[in-house]
């Protein structure tokens, strides 16, 4: 009951509000997250640490500050995505080279394309369907508060974009349609029995294997999806071909390779990565398999 009168009542009505007062009301919001809540603030330093023992505090702090600041768009983006209109997201949201993807659509050949949580994923999931020619489909996993699930999924949906959640995944790839299947793959696991241990971020951390196992079982080509922060509120994306014959790849490459890639577009603007997450929950040597 609280979560539909926080929707309806205070959530939706900002959802109208013009681009330029959001982003007045991100600037407040970030001032909270970071100054007066502290929001998941040991986490993210712990993170940020761990990934750069480089960093002095100087440059640690700033880089933390950077992401709060990025962190407070984001949620007031996604606020306001429950009303976007398709003129507003087409404008603010561009696929700058989605033709080389399209030409597999033409071959009735379906794909896997795969990143991670960086930048504004939420409206990237709304915009695909407006610039593809495949299904665009994506997994995903369920919050735990079934009315924000489905407002969620509603949100992603409004412009074609079809969601399946994790439990979905082989229902999601026997839909007959010619598809375009969404993955970002950079959370941590729920489950450690199908993972795959690798470096990333100079940390040993697990990996779901269901891309590369999916791949190979399908035969479909990967792609790699970086989106990339233009201006405040004004995003693009850009595809590049990881795997186009995934059966060829013994155990493991796939999965370094894709996750190589998502860590080298952490690395150029490391800011923009959802630092916020429990990503290193398990420990290698307490979860071998």
């Amino acid at each position: 009951m609280i979560a539909r009168l926080f929707h309806y009542l205070i959530l939706l009505p900002i959802s109208l509000l013009p681009f330029k007062v959001l982003y007045f009301l991100s600037d407040i919001l970030y001032l909270i997250l970071y100054y007066i809540i502290n929001y998941r603030k040991e986490i993210i330093t712990k993170n940020i640490e761990n990934s750069f023992p480089e960093l002095d505090d100087k440059q640690k702090s700033h880089l933390i500050k950077q992401f709060y600041k990025h962190l407070s768009d984001i949620m007031i983006e996604s606020v306001k995505s429950f009303t976007i209109t398709k003129k507003q997201l087409s404008k603010r949201f561009t696929i700058t080279n989605h033709e080389i993807i399209d030409a597999y659509a033409a071959k009735n050949q379906s794909v896997i394309v795969v990143g991670g949580h960086y930048n504004n994923w939420e409206m990237f999931a709304q915009a695909t369907p407006l610039y593809h020619r495949h299904k665009c489909l994506g997994i995903y996993k369920k919050l735990t508060n079934k009315f924000y699930n489905s407002k969620m999924l509603k949100s992603r949906q409004q412009f074609g974009f079809s969601m399946y959640s994790m439990n979905e995944t082989l229902k999601c790839f026997k839909n007959n349609s010619t598809k375009a299947i969404f993955f970002a793959s950079d959370q941590s696991p729920s489950n450690y029995k199908n993972v795959f241990w690798t470096k990333f971020l100079n940390q040993d951390t697990a990996v779901l294997s269901g891309v590369e196992r999916l791949s190979k079982l399908y035969d479909y080509p990967i792609f790699f999806y970086h989106i990339t922060k233009s201006r405040r509120g004004y995003y693009k994306a850009q595809y590049e071909l990881l795997i186009d014959s995934p059966r060829l790849f013994n155990t493991g490459e796939i999965t370094n390779i894709f996750t190589s890639k998502i860590q080298q577009m952490i690395l150029e603007n490391p800011e923009f990565w959802l630092w916020s997450h429990k990503r290193w929950k398990k420990n290698k040597q307490l979860n071998k398999i």
